[in-house]
């Protein structure tokens, strides 16, 4: 219809604007048939016959906002765009020539009026160019966009492209990290008179480059600003902004968003803020159920598929996850997914799998973890894939398996959170192994753990001395333990574990060298103030410092064994008034002190401690009360 409104006979009688309106109307339909190039195509050729058309702003509008948004160097539209600009009046140096080097709003200040009628159409493909140059990203192409607005500035001052051109020149400084220069530039055109919406516009930049950089009371401020300038979709954005900064940033700026608070501005605008509340919550459960009651509330919102994904993820990896939630969300996704484009399929594909990982399921996990291996080659989600597949192997005590999995991620990985992982899960499966050959393989593959400098590096030191001493070798695992505790400061939390390995490799190499003994027994000694508020870990030290001193030769006569100080660490343990947070040791500490007295034939004493053990009603008092007996029937005359 539009076609032939244009060619039919009477196209004469339209006037100026009408037939601007006919051809816009004509390439918003080729391009709502998907036709970009031919939409652009039939603006320009339109713009060849008629240069002083005065609907030049909505039709450069759409010109640029059809452009693909990675253009080649030589695209043909840019070339189309570049035959109405004509070289600057200006010689090619300064402003012009640079390549945006300057660092105040100096930069952007107009110094020169030549804008008229006839040159409207200059400024509007100086800038389409422009825009679409920046967006080929060479170094080249942008230093080329950022000269032509520049031009702008400076040559059309007047026109209403140039406060355009200023903003786009700060978001491009923004872009590149030169925050301090964009500033100047948003301070200048938020200073400049009838900017209109473009000041609120730039004020949310300004706004958002504050948060970016550290600083939410100013970005509050400014969001406040923005929203009270902007009209429509963009004052919701920034009051939704604000109020996120709020809820965010509350123990800074101490004014918190109120239950409520933004109803007063729609619905709409109310739920959003309602489910960024959601997503802030920081505990898995808690953030799940606040979720689940977003969903109730607004299940229809159109971030609803946001919402249940981000639910499904929160209570996987809860301390008790639900699986039937999770996978009832899921399913709902199934029909939401396609008016959600913002969610990645493989997002949904990474949940499948840590449900089926999580329910035990091994066949189902191998299946989808080699699918989205498949298809998603070199995207974090194949890393992750990959990760899981590894653990779910292991966990089913497929070590070799799990072992190649992992060891060929962490080669490639370039997460080094993920690739450090992956390292000691890798040597974890090697060291299970079974074969000499893994074991020391799984020494290698800590090593690369610890190379790595993660946070599980720590985890790697202490499994590696814990697989030398489970392949033997004594000396050298004394040797790794010692210096790595060496470098830890006094206090480190880390000296506790450590320290046990590096005692219970001294005290293997007992027997040929005695003086490990005594150096086993100064580390535990040491280690007791780290546990004086932990009775999980002082009954396993007394226990330990016990069995130490039973093999050391008393101080003041060597022909005996410190068997009394070995006693009085393990009649510590027993002297509790409540019940024992742990049985292991606590019962161990009370049979070895039980064996001591017997062995010296102190037979009251022996019978006592028995039925103290039996008292507590531990895993093993039925064996005390059965030897506190045997004791009294044998020994009645004590």
């Amino acid at each position: 219809a539009f076609q032939t409104l244009i060619t039919q006979q009477q196209t004469p009688t339209l006037t100026h604007e009408q037939a601007a309106d006919a051809a816009l109307g004509l390439a918003e339909a080729i391009h709502g048939q998907g036709d970009s190039s031919a939409a652009i195509n039939s603006l320009i050729s339109f713009l060849q016959e008629h240069q002083d058309s005065p609907l030049l702003e909505p039709i450069f509008s759409c010109i640029i906002r059809w452009l693909p948004e990675k253009p080649s160097a030589n695209d043909p539209t840019l070339e189309r765009i570049s035959q109405w600009i004509t070289p600057s009046i200006l010689p090619a140096y300064g402003l012009i020539a640079s390549n945006f080097s300057e660092t105040g709003a100096t930069a952007a200040m107009p110094t020169y009026s030549k804008t008229s009628a006839a040159e409207d159409l200059l400024v509007y493909a100086i800038f389409g160019k422009a825009i679409e140059l920046y967006k080929i990203g060479t170094p080249d192409s942008r230093a080329e966009a950022k000269r032509s607005l520049r031009r702008i500035l400076i040559e059309y001052s007047d026109h209403m492209l140039a406060n355009h051109a200023l903003y786009h020149l700060a978001r491009w400084a923004l872009d590149e990290g030169s925050h301090e220069q964009a500033f100047s530039m948003l301070e200048t055109l938020r200073d400049l008179p009838a900017s209109g919406d473009l000041k609120g516009q730039a004020t949310l930049l300004e706004a958002h480059a504050a948060y970016t950089n550290g600083d939410p009371k100013l970005a509050i401020q400014l969001f406040d600003e923005a929203a009270a300038a902007l009209t429509g979709q963009l004052a919701a954005s920034a009051k939704l902004q604000a109020g996120i900064a709020r809820l965010r940033h509350l123990e800074i700026i101490g004014t918190p968003v109120p239950q409520g608070s933004l109803e007063d501005n729609g619905p709409q605008l109310q739920s959003d803020f309602e489910l960024e509340r959601a997503l802030f919550t920081t505990s898995p459960a808690s953030k799940k159920q606040a979720l689940e009651n977003f969903l109730a509330t607004y299940p229809e919102h159109p971030r609803a598929p946001e919402a249940r994904i981000v639910a499904v993820e929160a209570t996987l990896i809860s301390p008790t996850p639900d699986l039937e939630f999770a996978e009832n969300q899921l399913e709902s996704l199934s029909k939401f997914i396609s008016n959600s484009p913002t969610i990645a399929p493989s997002r949904i594909d990474i949940a499948k799998l840590h449900l089926a990982n999580l329910s035990k399921d091994f066949a189902n996990t191998k299946t989808i973890a080699e699918s989205i291996m498949a298809k998603y080659p070199g995207e974090p989600a194949a890393a992750d894939a990959a990760l899981i597949l590894g653990r779910s192997l292991f966990q089913n005590h497929n070590y070799n398996d799990a072992r190649l999995v992992l060891e060929k991620l962490a080669a490639r990985d370039t997460d080094p959170v993920r690739a450090q992982a992956a390292w000691l899960l890798a040597a974890s499966s090697a060291a299970l192994g079974g074969t000499q050959q893994s074991k020391e393989a799984a020494l290698i593959l800590f090593d690369k753990a610890i190379q790595s400098q993660g946070d599980l590096r720590v985890i790697a030191i202490l499994q590696k001395g814990e697989q030398l001493i489970d392949m033997k070798r004594f000396a050298e695992a004394s040797t790794f333990l010692e210096n790595y505790t060496k470098s830890l400061p006094k206090n480190d939390p880390t000296q506790l574990p450590a320290g046990m390995l590096l005692a219970k490799a001294l005290y293997a190499q007992g027997a040929s060298n005695p003086a490990s003994l005594v150096q086993a027994l100064a580390i535990y000694d040491q280690l007791m103030t780290h546990v004086e508020d932990q009775p999980i870990w002082l009954n396993r030290l007394q226990y330990l410092r016990g069995i130490t001193l039973e093999q050391l030769p008393d101080e003041k006569d060597p022909r005996k064994k410190r068997e009394g100080k070995a006693l009085q660490a393990y009649l510590s343990v027993l002297e509790i008034t409540g019940q024992p947070l742990e049985w292991e040791y606590f019962e161990q500490c009370g049979f070895r002190a039980l064996a001591i007295l017997v062995k010296s034939e102190r037979w009251q004493a022996a019978i006592s401690v028995a039925k103290k053990i039996a008292s507590f009603n531990g895993p093993h008092a039925n064996d005390a009360a059965l030897r506190a007996s045997e004791l009294e029937l044998k020994y009645p005359n004590w």
